[in-house]
């Protein structure tokens, strides 16, 4: 047994993403993690006390506390790690004047607000950016606002305010692609988000009825006129999602995921004998008046 585990501890550390399943934050910190998918990161003086204080209030709409940062390294494994998780919107700054923390100013300036830089500051801004991409920068400054809040730690006014930035983090997030964090190895990590709201395009190739009958898939599709252009049936959803794909009948991305995962549910359903119903709740590019149809 020592053997084993001997040879599980080598390859946990030399095979590419053996092993690497450390939860976000990827990079680790002082960071007290509340909810990975919640909107709001917070970053300031005092940090333990206040995520104690904000653990004791059960605050929803918090991602995490982070301390203050002192170095450009604390600034750039701060700025990795929020750029690694899509569910982040804000990222909270918490000092008690505009000038007492270096940091807290540089963090500002870096997600793109607007804020005036004493020396100190000026300095560990040019060493943080030397140690971040320009491009992953200005990605990230669109994705996450940083948002000031000056006069000390004060837990009501913080719950207050997570709770206002936490209302608006729904928002459409189209075409956005944020940095990651790369492991030892080289390999992206990102963490997705689930509350980010989806601003739907309606696929040009038309939307899709499917249905099981007869021991078949059926795939009726339809132009966006709701006019029936075919039906394509078989027996696997593999064989159907390749036909579509093949002949050029799907033109989004989200749309052919969509379709997989709902041809795999028709096609587990047909083989246990369950009846399919297509997922119209969140079917974002169909008609719902052709669903009503049938």
């Amino acid at each position: 047994m020592a053997i084993v585990s001997r040879i599980q501890s080598y390859l946990q550390r030399h095979l590419p993403g053996a092993g690497n399943t450390r939860q976000w934050p990827f990079i680790a910190g002082k960071y007290r993690v509340f909810d990975p998918t919640a909107p709001v990161a917070i970053v300031g003086s005092h940090a333990q006390t206040l995520a104690q204080e904000l653990a004791a209030l059960e605050t929803p709409g918090v991602c995490m506390v982070a301390p203050q940062c002192r170095s450009a390294t604390d600034v750039e494994k701060l700025v990795r790690n929020i750029a690694a998780n899509l569910a982040i919107h804000n990222l909270l700054v918490v000092a008690e004047q505009e000038h007492d923390a270096p940091a807290a100013s540089v963090l500002l300036a870096l997600f793109g607000t607007d804020v005036e830089l004493s020396p100190a500051a000026a300095a560990l801004l040019k060493k943080a950016r030397g140690r971040l991409d320009d491009v992953d920068l200005d990605a990230l400054s669109r994705q996450v606002r940083a948002v000031k809040m000056l006069g000390g730690v004060d837990v009501d006014r913080v719950v207050a305010r997570v709770s206002e930035l936490a209302s608006e983090a729904l928002r459409p997030n189209t075409g956005f692609r944020a940095p990651a964090h790369k492991n030892e190895h080289g390999i992206e990590r990102v963490l997705a988000a689930s509350n980010i709201a989806y601003e739907h395009q309606p696929d040009k190739a038309g939307y899709f009825y499917i249905c099981v009958q007869d021991r078949k898939l059926l795939l009726e599709q339809y132009s966006n006129r709701n006019e029936l252009l075919r039906v394509i049936e078989g027996q696997t959803a593999r064989d159907l999602c390749i036909t579509l794909i093949r002949n050029g009948w799907v033109s989004k991305l989200d749309h052919a995921a969509y379709l997989g995962r709902e041809l795999l549910r028709a096609e587990l359903a047909m083989q246990a004998g369950d009846k399919y119903v297509q997922d119209a709740a969140r079917a974002i590019e169909l008609d719902e008046e052709a669903l009503t149809r049938h």
